[in-house]
């Protein structure tokens, strides 16, 4: 008889634990759920919809600080490696180059050999043929490469801000690492009060671009 009642209180054990396992969990429920149309109804839904953002915020936190603090001890183990230097100027446009020869050209001396030149003939007095003299409406040509150096400025102004925004980011980064290495107290407890404001600023960059 002892066996008997022993293996029926095992079954109806092993019965409740299976109905409590079956059971579902309810939903996220805010207010009565027997509410008309109007505004009280539209009220409890914008409610239940801040709710459930601040919730996804808190999780994100939670999930960011813990990938955070693991980060930091790994860091702490093995430094990051010092920024890559800043990429070289690039080299000035071909027609600049050709400017700057024909400056130093015109800069230098005149050689000895042009002092003893014949002197040069009076010009003639008789009216120019109609061929040569030079139209009004006629447009000069522009100068050679206007297209090139317009395209070099651009490739060069956009180097400059990839430059300089590699530079910003590293800076970021440079400080949120000392923020996060000053949050450590002498005996080795964290400082919460610094790690949020780093992590928080990261938060809503996440949450901002995902909405």
């Amino acid at each position: 008889m002892a066996k008997k009642r022993a293996l029926e209180e095992e079954s109806t054990g092993e019965r409740r634990e299976g109905g409590e396992g079956k059971r579902q969990k309810k939903g996220f429920s805010v207010g009565p759920a027997n509410l008309p149309d109007g505004t009280y109804r539209r009220k409890v839904q914008k409610i239940k919809k801040t709710l459930i953002h601040k919730a996804k915020v808190k999780k994100s936190y939670a999930k960011l600080k813990a990938r955070e603090l693991e980060l930091h001890d790994n860091n702490a183990d093995h430094p990051p490696p010092p920024p890559p230097p800043p990429p070289p100027p690039p080299p000035p446009p071909p027609h600049q180059a050709e400017a700057g020869d024909a400056k130093k050209e015109k800069e230098e001396p005149p050689s000895t050999t042009n002092l003893h030149r014949p002197p040069r003939q009076a010009p003639s007095t008789h009216n120019p043929s109609p061929s040569k003299t030079p139209h009004p409406n006629h447009h000069r040509k522009p100068p050679p490469f206007t297209k090139e150096s317009a395209i070099a400025q651009a490739t060069h102004r956009e180097r400059a801000l990839a430059a300089a925004q590699r530079d910003a980011k590293s800076a970021d980064r440079e400080r949120a690492r000392r923020i996060m290495a000053k949050a450590r107290g002498p005996g080795g407890a964290r400082k919460l009060g610094r790690e949020s404001v780093v992590l928080l600023e990261r938060v809503k960059r996440i949450v901002g671009g995902g909405g």
